[in-house]
């Protein structure tokens, strides 16, 4: 039973700290700066504790939501609580996406203006880096045909999918029907955040993250046991993250051990000969060069590459909680989600929630993915953002996996743990990370600006540039009517 009184205090005090810092972020800077002995960017961190003030004001709210509601109504409350932090985040998510293109977006205008001259709908399956971008370009493809090509729906096309992905996860708990709404909600407080912003508001990392990581989750929930009817679907899925990334060929094999630990063998044949079916086609016409890619040879560089994965995979999984972009938290936690799947193995969880299990089995095999690809990739680049997603999925896994592990008399003792951790991490990913969110709109808008001023795309330091056709791209692509710079 809830305590009532705690309730009412716990939500004054987010409320209060709440409105506080919101009120009072430069006042609190100023003491920061003092206390460090060090000059903090105002904007930028004022900016991020606006954010963390208005995450306390959505504690406060969902805490009096309990208050008032959570006896009569439980499960309602529960489940409100958690789309209320989805709302929020979703509007926070409208609000900083623009229709400019930043960095790898100009992709985008480079293929339709290339298709344009000649409508060779081969170039579709383009290659670019290891992967094709077949989903990419077909969507964009739809939407110059439908005359809507927008850099904000593209975005909302990969929000779409990482919310399909956490509704998997939400879905799959197989807690008891008391506790996992309280699951779903610590998830929504926990995916819900701003620490992997390239893989939401950055149309480029956006699409080739979010979506094929719903694909792949997607094509497992459909060969779980308990779905009818599920392969046909499962293997469109699989398809699906194959086109967006390659690394979607990692849900193939994993879909393929489904089905042989389930004993279907016609269905594993029959999913086995479309693999390789698409892997033969996909790599028609690949091209391995570059110096990027790991495709060297000899037994010292086989060893090196086996270290290169070993090191790099604990700080890709862990790369969350990489604060201050140091990769020692990130590693600890990395080893722990590493652990957790080989406990869970022994512990044969595959058969309790398969879902779960297999999608956490995807994390882990895809943290193995850049530094395979790539040459003298250093395990820092592990918390490069655009990994951000992976990380906070394989978390959100590795908090499912021990909750459902766990006698069930202690998971309510566990949520007692993980609820102030979990606010705790969210406020720090609004504090750290939000602002630069904020700052690279800005900084689109101020090339837009510059562009129609004074025909230039410089970006100020430390933002990376546009390609060097980028003024070309603009210009053809306003006369082709493929696509324009907003207005102010």
């Amino acid at each position: 039973m809830l305590n009532k009184k705690l309730i009412a205090i716990s939500g004054a005090i987010f409320l209060a700290g709440g409105l506080l810092v919101l009120i009072k972020s430069h006042e609190i800077l100023s003491v920061t700066e003092r206390f460090l002995s060090r000059t903090l960017n105002d904007k930028f961190w004022s900016t991020g504790l606006q954010y963390a003030g208005t995450s306390l004001i959505l504690c406060a709210s969902t805490t009096f939501l309990f208050f008032f509601f959570y006896k009569k109504h439980q499960k309602s409350t529960l489940l409100g609580s958690a789309a209320l932090w989805a709302l929020s985040f979703i509007c926070f998510v409208l609000l900083n996406t623009v229709n400019i293109p930043y960095h790898d977006d100009y992709y985008f205008l480079e293929f339709l203006n290339a298709y344009t001259e000649k409508k060779d709908l081969s170039k579709i399956f383009h290659q670019g880096n290891e992967s094709r971008f077949i989903f990419l370009n077909s969507i964009s493809l739809l939407l110059y045909y439908m005359g809507v090509f927008n850099f904000k729906t593209l975005v909302m096309i990969a929000l779409i999918c990482l919310l399909g992905s956490s509704l998997i996860l939400f879905y799959s708990s197989k807690l008891e029907i008391k506790n996992k709404p309280f699951m779903v909600l610590l998830l929504a407080i926990l995916l819900f955040q701003f620490q992997y912003y390239d893989a939401v508001v950055w149309v480029s990392g956006a699409l080739y993250n979010s979506c094929t990581l719903f694909f792949a989750m997607t094509s497992i929930f459909f060969l779980s046991p308990d779905r009818k009817n599920g392969l046909l679907p499962a293997i469109a899925s699989s398809l699906l993250s194959v086109s967006c990334c390659g690394a979607g060929f990692i849900s193939l094999v994993i879909g393929s051990a489904i089905l042989i630990m389930n004993r279907k063998i016609r269905e594993s044949i029959f999913w086995t000969a479309i693999s390789v079916s698409v892997l033969i086609l996909y790599l028609t016409n690949y091209s391995f060069g570059g110096s990027h890619y790991g495709n060297a040879g000899g037994t010292q560089y086989l060893m090196d590459k086996v270290f290169s994965c070993l090191l790099f995979s604990p700080v890709f999984l862990g790369g969350s909680v990489q604060f201050l972009y140091q990769i020692y938290a990130p590693f600890i936690l990395g080893l722990f989600v590493w652990f957790t799947f080989f406990f869970s193995t022994w512990k044969k969880y595959y058969l309790k929630n398969p879902v779960i299990y297999y999608s956490l089995l995807f994390t882990l095999l895809i943290s193995f993915a850049p530094p395979f690809f790539r040459n003298n990739l250093p395990a820092c680049e592990g918390i490069n953002i655009r990994y951000g997603i992976y990380s906070i999925f394989s978390l959100a896994c590795t908090v499912m996996i021990w909750s459902e592990m766990i006698r069930r008399k202690k998971v309510r003792i566990l949520f007692v743990y993980l609820f102030p951790v979990g606010i705790v991490f969210h406020l720090l990913t609004g504090i750290f990370f939000y602002p630069e969110v904020v700052l690279r709109v800005e900084k689109g808008k101020t090339m837009a600006r510059n562009f129609k001023r004074i025909n230039s795309v410089i970006l100020p330091a430390p933002y990376k540039q546009g390609p060097s056709n980028a003024v070309f791209l603009f210009n053809v692509c306003r006369e082709k009517n493929i696509y324009h710079l907003p207005e102010e």
